[in-house]
């Protein structure tokens, strides 16, 4: 989700043949999450246009080396949010992404020339300054329709024959969606995608977040080969219809089954596992673990703290009564039943993939919903005085904790051995350590004095640490001779009633005043004011004076300090007007 635009990722990618597009938040491949902390409030056009449009044009040069891109181009926050506009209307902030994506095509065809592929998703905000008419973007901007995650689509009946292709998901990181399992039920994209076509969508481009496609390889399969023909799909009677066609087709083609009985029991295996409420109603493993996640850690918090259990404590775990234990149970059952009688039928690699795809996936489910009861039982049975089933039924919940992890580790078969471990974005392991927490605050509670472990570390985004040691590129990922952010001067004009910012400069009527900044440290600014290029013998900038101007003035700097480098001349153009 977070590459740097110049990581060599991208550039093997590429030479293997692949189109290269961005994810709706790393806009022209900039790496939002990674932009430097001292300037989170210079991520914003409207003031600070100019710091933006070096970010996305450095990011712009590196991605040049690309063969096939498709740009990804508006304008968002700094993760999958809107973008900040303090006090803007509805109007303002689709003016603003209207001139930021004219600004970014005009960037891109500057550099690579003309008839580049740009696309731009209509997220949730997208639509509202749609309909509104806020919008207005280049004629070879395609329009992009997006789903919500779990993958209905937003303005499928308004904006369908406006649109040039979709953006689904098989999987979310959202808090409530999926990382370990399968959640979003073929039927559901057979009939969004159905009525896209037939609502007038142009079918160029469909996009498939998959977040990590080990555990998603069925749905992955549905919405590519809807892509590929839809037209066996769309003929079927109803979608529910036509996701049994395709998963009784799937396990034949997985599992190799022979008659056409298993491949039907497996089938509706498969079809029970969408239909499990949760899945059904668009969540999946991820709300399980954030759910027992929280609820432990409330739990361990109260017994520490009030050695009792608070009211709100008891409330949650009310609410937190998994409605669904009883049928993942049964369906996990029939699998393991299943299972047995068809194992003698395949080959290693097909037993291999029934281990990991369905009996580790509905595995996962019943157990994950078994520590969610055990843990609920241990609240109630603490308020109802019984601290020694309190903690039996947090020892319960440890053990079936147990057979979570080891359903991970049995899906991981020998060629992947080890992959689980490092599945930090749904929190089971730091679920496991506040039950493990709560249940020592209930032996102290037993008149044993015993110290709390620290819980583990909550261990989301480390699997892209490796980007902090090069954080000093920003807005790249390797040292480059043309591109820093921490070495940039940044020219603005500071008369807010005046002068206006834009991407080059800004202009301003009567006179204004220059400020310049630098994130360099122990640096000295040189600059010029007559678009000269500055050196160590310029003019230095003293830092709270700015510069006052009264004519159209060509603005150079640079930051100078020991062992400075790469040294940036940045510049801006303040016309008067």
């Amino acid at each position: 989700t977070d590459p740097y635009p110049d990581e060599k990722s991208l550039l093997l990618a590429s030479r293997r043949g692949l189109v290269v597009t961005n994810h709706h938040f790393n806009l022209l491949g900039i790496n939002a999450k990674r932009w430097p902390r001292e300037l989170r409030n210079e991520w914003s056009w409207p003031s600070h246009p100019a710091t933006m449009a070096y970010a996305w044009r450095a990011s712009i040069d590196a991605m040049s080396r690309l063969d096939d891109v498709i740009w990804s181009v508006g304008y968002r926050g700094l993760g999958d949010y809107s973008a900040p506009c303090t006090n803007c209307s509805d109007q303002e902030k689709g003016r603003y992404i209207s001139e930021v994506v004219g600004n970014q095509t005009q960037w891109v065809n500057d550099v690579k020339g003309p008839d580049q592929k740009y696309m731009t998703y209509l997220w949730d905000e997208g639509i509202g300054y749609l309909e509104k008419g806020y919008l207005s973007l280049p004629k070879d901007v395609s329009l992009i329709l997006t789903d919500e995650g779990p993958g209905y689509i937003y303005g499928l009946d308004q904006y369908s024959n406006i649109s040039d292709g979709v953006y689904t998901h098989v999987a979310m990181l959202n808090g409530n969606a999926n990382q370990l399992t399968e959640m979003v039920p073929p039927s559901r994209h057979f009939d969004q995608l159905g009525k896209f076509i037939k609502n007038g969508g142009r079918t160029k481009y469909i996009i498939l977040n998959t977040s990590d496609l080990r555990p998603v390889p069925m749905t992955t399969r549905a919405v590519m080969q809807f892509a590929w023909d839809p037209k066996p799909f769309m003929m079927a009677d109803t979608p529910d219809t036509a996701q049994t066609r395709f998963i009784t087709q799937w396990c034949t083609r997985q599992y190799g089954f022979a008659n056409e009985t298993s491949a039907a029991e497996c089938a509706t295996l498969y079809n029970d596992y969408f239909k499990i409420p949760y899945i059904a109603r668009g969540s999946g493993d991820q709300e399980l673990a954030v759910g027992i996640m929280d609820l432990a850690d409330h739990y361990s918090r109260s017994l520490q703290h009030t050695r009792n259990v608070s009211d709100d404590v008891l409330a949650e775990a009310e609410k937190s009564m998994p409605k669904s234990l009883a049928y993942v149970q049964d369906l996990h059952s029939r699998c393991l039943n299943f299972a047995d009688r068809v194992n003698s039928s395949m080959s290693t690699d097909q037993r291999n993939f029934l281990v990991a795809h369905m009996l580790g996936q509905f595995g996962m489910q019943r157990f994950a919903c078994e520590v969610q009861n055990a843990l609920v039982q241990s609240i109630f049975n603490f308020a109802n005085d019984t601290v020694q089933a309190a903690m039996d039924s947090i020892d319960v919940a440890m053990s079936v904790f147990d057979e979570f992890f080891a359903a991970q580790r049995n899906a991981e078969t020998s060629h992947w051995r080890g992959v689980f471990l490092h599945s930090h974005l749904s929190d089971f392991r730091r679920g496991r350590s506040y039950i493990r927490r709560a249940r020592v605050a209930l032996l102290e509670i037993k008149a044993q004095s015993i110290t709390l472990p620290a819980a583990s570390p909550r261990m989301i985004y480390t699997f892209i640490n490796y980007q902090l040691v090069n954080e000093k590129n920003y807005p790249l990922f390797y040292p480059s001779a043309d591109w820093n952010m921490h070495n940039l001067v940044r020219i603005t004009c500071s008369n807010a009633t005046q002068c206006y910012n834009n991407a080059t400069g800004g202009f301003f009527h009567d006179s204004a005043r220059v400020v310049m900044r630098t994130l360099a440290v122990n640096s000295t600014v040189h600059y010029t004011v007559d678009g000269s290029t500055p050196t160590v013998s310029s003019i230095v900038y003293d830092v709270g004076k700015p510069v006052a101007i009264q004519k159209t003035t060509h603005v150079k700097a640079i930051a100078m300090a020991s062992g400075l480098s790469p040294v940036i001349v940045s510049e801006a153009v303040f016309v008067k007007c």
